[in-house]
């Protein structure tokens, strides 16, 4: 008996979920349209969406650009720049973000900007340059380096396990046909069918995945102006349950 290739058509079912998230959004934004109070902490809110979308978009820039450095040194030939690279991701993945976040803020910036000032201290003397104060760095760019650093292992270990996925004998291939090392690695990233694991689902969910985590940032005064506004808007409700749609929205 012949036994047919072809897949069994499964029935898809009704997205039920996203009618109730847009039932759930309607009934917010009628909320809004029809409460001076609710629109009034909407409109406050809403501020800090523009902080969430610049510290994602940032701190993914920087620990994407940190983390392939990272995955290049723990593909290295040199068995030191391997153990560098290994000590950092297994470290840092091991740090709660929080943690990281309040280490970088307090204590890691204030290291470096008594480096930075031992260092150029001569050329501070000359009038080159001025002195660098801890407060010239503001606790949002605090924030963001933080959380660079903390999600770069983890990024550096897509681009490893995304690298190490090509087959050897295409890179070998590339090698002996005359291209350098250097457009070998430019084609991994840049066809797709050389380099699945590194275009596709692992990091394209990458970003998306980071704006909840961004809410760490919130334990900082990254905008003390926006945390007032969010201060005098807790304080207009005089019982829990009214806030719960703003959250929501956000």
């Amino acid at each position: 008996m012949a036994v047919s290739g072809s897949r069994p058509a499964t029935k898809r079912d009704f997205p039920w979920w996203l009618a109730v998230a847009g039932a759930i959004a309607l009934g917010v934004a009628l909320l809004i349209a029809t409460s001076d109070l609710y629109a009034q902490v909407f409109a406050i809110v809403s501020r800090g969406i523009g902080i969430t979308v610049f510290v994602t978009v940032v701190g993914f820039a920087l620990a994407t650009a940190v983390g392939l450095g990272i995955a290049l040194m723990s593909l290295s030939g040199s068995l030191a720049l391997r153990q560098i690279a290994r000590f950092y991701v297994e470290i840092i993945r091991g740090v709660p973000v929080l943690v990281l976040l309040f280490w970088i803020a307090f204590a890691g910036v204030p290291i470096v900007v008594t480096g930075w000032n031992a260092v150029t201290a001569s050329l501070q003397e000359a009038g080159i340059l001025g002195e660098l104060r801890v407060r010239d760095i503001s606790l949002l760019w605090r924030a963001i380096i933080a959380l660079s650093i903390g999600y770069s292992a983890f990024i550096a270990e897509v681009f490893r396990a995304g690298i190490q996925s090509v087959d050897e004998g295409q890179v070998e291939a590339a090698k002996r046909s005359g291209f350098r090392a250097s457009s070998v690695f430019a084609s991994l990233f840049c066809r797709r069918r050389s380099a699945p694991s590194c275009r596709r689902s692992a990091m394209i969910s990458w970003p998306w995945s980071r704006i909840h985590p961004s809410s760490r940032c919130s334990a900082l005064p990254t905008s003390p102006r926006w945390a007032r506004s969010m201060r005098r808007a807790r304080s207009a409700f005089l019982r829990p349950i009214p806030s719960l749609p703003i959250s929501i929205s956000f």
